[in-house]
């Protein structure tokens, strides 16, 4: 993850992601970094079997700039 005045980059590398997962993760790391939200949110968030509630960053402003799609 990469901050600058202009743009944050995030590299994200999974064999498969759930609905919004992407939107939920840098929503979380946003948290994070702009101070509304803890790392032991996260780490609970990480830990918990169920649903903890994490941020949605929205979709404007994100875009997938690769996809690689391997065997299955």
């Amino acid at each position: 993850m990469f901050f600058t005045n202009v743009a944050t980059t995030f590299h994200f590398s999974y064999e498969r992601f759930l609905m919004n997962q992407i939107r939920r993760m840098v929503g979380a790391a946003l948290g994070v970094h702009r101070g509304v939200l803890s790392r032991e949110h996260i780490v609970t968030a990480l830990q918990s079997p169920g649903h903890v509630a994490t941020p949605l960053a929205p979709e404007l402003g994100l875009y997938l700039a690769e996809s690689i799609f391997g065997a299955y």
